[in-house]
């Protein structure tokens, strides 16, 4: 009987405690699992400021939680434990406080006691071997989930290689989006925005929100379709940012010198090409800015002052063409604003362009004014920009360039002559010369006398090209072929081919 009762309450014991662990792990992952931390209600947190993304979005299991529920698992099993055995043990105890009324009583009491020993002993082993293969397998998993997560973030990096996006620009403050958009939840009445929708401890696939609607965290299964917003000034971007490249064009100048009347003859050309399968369609509030700088021109004869401001905004454009849309952001700040290191600061977009283009004003030049009988210096005074500035546009430029970290040696420079509709050289319309011989009269003391410039300009930027255009339109209200050229030439360096003669000539 001693031994029967030792050999059964050994393995009574031997599975009590890894049931109990089994029966933890049961009952914690499937019936109550962890819950996950209450979330704010409202869109400010306690200092007032907008909550950040831990506090609008469920955290994944994998996150952290796994590793509260195997705690759980282990504290639940102890308990079981506990409570079976306490039973165990006040059975031996009765058997034993009843030695006196007979041998059987103490033998079986003995041989209790003796197995359960033994059972805790073995049990405690099968319940270590276990926890650490639970330990193992929960470790695993968090492991795995988490560089599941560093590879889905490499595939969405690789997904904008794909759209050839390599960086994205705010139109609204210039400024790099980075690290990530900003995503809204588009359920009706929650518009929580979500700053860093990457994959990660808030959600590896899909991002939970607080309203409980499921967002997409990367560009390949649909965060593209979501409303982006820039995580610095809050402006919407536009649509499917992130699918699209970014061609950037930055118009430097005298003030006077044409710059904005030049980019809205681009902005006019571009619209012009809806008729050859290229869909141009204006962002943000470009088509109602547009709209006041053509008021202007009809009331006027020219596109007014262009304002000083801190934050420079671009004119946005989504060109949609056969080979996929194109984001397309012009910046024309007033001229003004590059005269001195202290405004040129403002000119944050500098580093975000590939193309800077430098407008010209040949009024400008001494030479060339001087030139002019007196009736036509007394027509044109009024469109004079003022004289040598264009230097200190381009000197202010360059240090500005260098002070923001930009290799100058990886931009091109297009250096445009702007109102060529107004003068006449030796009887030649300048708009219609090759490019030798443009360059040619803009460098000689007889022509514009830049030669300081475009020498610096050719010792300093990758690559420099001219241009002269007449930024007017015909009788059929068509943009003169010099800007159409201008336009088919800058973007054919940003890898968009139109279908139109590359030079007015």
């Amino acid at each position: 009987m001693l031994i029967g009762m030792a050999v059964a309450f050994t393995a009574a014991l031997t599975v009590l405690l890894p049931r109990a662990y089994v029966s933890a792990l049961i009952a914690t992952l499937w019936t109550h699992p962890s819950p996950a931390p209450d979330l704010p209600a409202d869109d400010l947190n306690p200092h007032g400021e907008p909550p950040d993304d831990r506090q609008i979005s469920w955290p994944s299991y994998f996150a952290g939680m796994v590793f509260n529920d195997a705690r759980q698992v282990v504290e639940t099993a102890i308990d079981n434990y506990r409570e079976q055995t306490s039973r165990y043990t006040q059975r031996i105890s009765n058997w034993m406080s009843k030695g006196d009324q007979g041998t059987g009583f103490a033998v079986t009491g003995s041989g209790a006691a003796v197995g359960l020993l033994l059972g805790i002993a073995a049990g405690s082993i099968l319940l270590a071997l276990i926890a650490a293969a639970h330990a193992l397998v929960t470790a695993a998993v968090f492991l795995t989930v988490r560089m599941l997560g560093l590879v889905l973030r490499g595939v969405d990096s690789f997904c904008h290689f794909i759209y050839g996006v390599t960086s994205l620009s705010c139109p609204n403050c210039a400024r790099k989006v980075l690290p990530y958009p900003s995503y809204r939840c588009p359920t009706s009445g929650c518009g929580a925005m979500h700053t860093d929708i990457r994959p990660g401890r808030l959600g590896f696939v899909r991002r939970v929100c607080r309203c409980g609607n499921e967002l997409p965290t990367t560009i390949f299964n649909g965060a593209h379709k979501l409303d982006a917003f820039c995580p610095h000034c809050g402006h919407a971007l536009p649509h499917g940012v992130g699918t699209a490249p970014e061609i950037v064009l930055a118009f430097v100048g005298a003030a006077g010198s044409g710059k904005t009347r030049l980019m809205y003859g681009m902005i006019e050309s571009l619209q012009e090409l809806d008729d050859e399968g290229v869909e141009v369609e204006c962002l943000g509030d470009t088509a109602e800015r547009l709209t006041q700088i053509k008021a202007s021109i009809t009331h006027t004869g020219n596109t007014g002052k262009t304002l000083v401001t801190t934050r420079p905004k671009a004119y946005g454009l989504r060109l949609g063409m056969h080979g996929g849309d194109r984001l397309l952001y012009l910046f024309d700040a007033a001229g003004e604003q590059s005269y001195r290191t202290e405004t040129s600061k403002d000119l944050g977009y500098l580093d975000k362009m590939r193309i800077l283009i430098l407008v010209i004003d040949p009024l400008a030049a001494d030479s060339l004014w001087s030139s002019l009988p007196p009736v036509e210096r007394a027509r044109l005074a009024r469109l004079r920009s003022e004289s040598r500035m264009e230097l200190v546009t381009f000197d202010q430029t360059y240090e500005q360039l260098q002070s923001m970290g930009v290799r100058a040696g990886s931009v091109r420079l297009a250096l445009v002559v702007t109102k060529a509709d107004l003068l006449t050289v030796r009887g030649e319309t300048p708009a219609y010369w090759p490019e030798a011989k443009l360059e040619e009269w803009v460098s000689t003391p007889d022509g514009l006398d830049l030669g300081d410039l475009v020498r610096s300009a050719r010792r300093y930027f990758k690559d420099v090209e001219f241009f002269c255009t007449a930024a007017v339109t015909d009788e059929e209200g068509n943009v003169h072929r010099s800007v159409a050229g201008l336009v088919q030439v800058l973007l054919e360096h940003e890898g968009v081919t139109l279908r139109r003669p590359a030079r007015a000539g």
